[in-house]
């Protein structure tokens, strides 16, 4: 029991990860569905409601580069973090807003954590990803080389150490 929660446990930041990657993509579509709400429960044309979609892209497109300059000199963690806080705090701001400019502003809070997520939320998976395949691959590779030394060493032969080390370069 205790291997099982270790290994549910090794998994959890690339699982935390998926969950991210999936709730910032349903936020970032969502208002596309609810347009013609937004536009009547603003009192705005269709039309000037779609703005705060074409506005959000362009925020991302041109924000992602100045702000992860900005950023870089975080810590990973701490700015993934942060990210999230401001994405949260622009979320609840969104849904607290009564007017079309404090929407916009809202949403412009959150285009701006968005276009940090997508810089690092890649890189930050596949080193995660990483670590895990290596764990296997190195755990698999011991116990390869440690059977091979055993049933070497039963037979008498006294090459498993250089085996074993070929074995390893090439896992």
């Amino acid at each position: 029991m205790q291997t099982k929660k270790k290994s549910i446990k090794r998994w959890l930041p690339l699982i935390g990860l998926t969950f991210a990657v999936f709730v910032f993509n349903t936020t970032e579509f969502m208002p596309i569905g609810l347009l013609s709400d937004i536009a009547s429960d603003l009192h705005v044309s269709e039309a000037r409601a779609g703005m705060l979609i074409s506005v959000y892209a362009w925020v991302v497109a041109l924000m992602s580069l100045p702000l992860m300059i900005v950023a870089s000199r975080m810590e990973l963690k701490r700015l993934l973090l942060t990210i999230i806080g401001v994405f949260v705090v622009s979320h609840v701001a969104s849904a607290l807003a009564e007017g079309y400019y404090t929407l916009m502003l809202s949403r412009i809070g959150v285009a701006c954590s968005h276009a940090i997520f997508w810089s690092i939320a890649p890189p930050l998976a596949v080193r995660t990803a990483y670590r895990l395949s290596c764990q296997g691959t190195a755990r698999c590779s011991c116990s390869l080389c440690n059977g091979r030394w055993r049933r070497e060493r039963r037979e008498g032969i006294l090459r498993a150490a250089h085996d074993c080390g070929e074995a390893t370069a090439t896992a």
